[in-house]
């Protein structure tokens, strides 16, 4: 998913010294300004130059960015036992099994890469949204639950924006805590999906909050419905009582290491 190194058409410009490549999150100064408070209200400084370790369902994560390095690594075991354990870093990815190196096809390092980006993405919010990939557009008030909030709106440059780049988000700010409370977003359904779930959007709401080394940890519902037109319905879905859970979204065992 997202939190892609510096994309090479950006490195390029700045080689030959024409505009500089940019920085952080584009988009309009509320917006920006929207993501800043967000950020400072999760404390996702304390991830700069940090490594988060976590656990999510099961599969034990690391996530470093610095600067303009990154390295994820997801550690899992297969259906013989084995250690396996997937590194995506700024020279792409690596799998071992069992402390040996792996080969993997096209279509493999592809899901492992998706898989593992799309869960650091996840965890990381809103520190994820510095990546200079970011669009960011204020959209104006709403209300959730019947509190206010303010609407941000996140879609990703095609340069560095990954291959879920048109992919779109929408986050739902609280005014005067600035966290993010709620978050929705699009996702491209598999050739062979026809659940009931696969609606391809989802909506998110907190469950449970904690701290890890200065960084604040979300845990959340993970919700869909039907005949949704745009995600900017999900509150009046939800106030209606026409979302269901699909799942739940637990960041376990996070602590951040310097």
């Amino acid at each position: 998913m997202r939190l892609s190194p510096l994309p090479l058409a950006a490195l390029a410009v700045l080689l030959v010294g024409c505009e500089p490549a940019p920085t952080g999150p584009q988009g309009d100064a509320e917006a920006v300004a929207l993501v800043r408070q967000a950020q400072a209200a999760h404390g996702s400084d304390a991830l700069d130059g940090a490594t988060l370790h976590f656990t999510f369902r099961g599969d034990a994560f690391t996530a470093l960015r610095d600067g303009g390095r990154f390295r994820y690594s997801r550690t899992a075991r297969d259906e013989r036992g084995r250690e396996v354990v997937d590194v995506l870093d700024n020279r792409g990815l690596t799998r071992t099994v069992s402390g040996e190196p792996v080969s993997l096809s096209e279509s493999e390092r592809l899901a492992v890469e998706t898989a593992v980006n799309s869960v650091v993405y996840f965890a990381t919010l809103p520190a994820a949204l510095s990546d200079p990939a970011v669009q960011a557009r204020a959209l104006g008030p709403d209300s959730v639950a019947g509190e206010r909030y303010e609407r941000l709106e996140v879609t990703f440059a095609q340069d560095g924006g990954g291959r879920d780049w048109e992919d779109r988000y929408l986050y739902w700010v609280h005014p005067e805590r600035g966290t993010l409370d709620y978050l929705a977003y699009t996702y491209e359904l598999a050739p062979d999906a026809d659940g009931p779930n696969d609606t391809g959007h989802r909506f998110r709401r907190v469950l449970d909050v904690r701290d890890a080394g200065g960084f604040r940890i979300q845990d959340y519902a993970n919700l869909t419905a039907d005949s949704l037109r745009q995600l900017e319905e999900y509150p009046a879905a939800l106030a209606a009582g026409r979302t269901r859970e699909v799942s739940e979204v637990r960041t376990e065992r996070a602590w951040v290491e310097r």
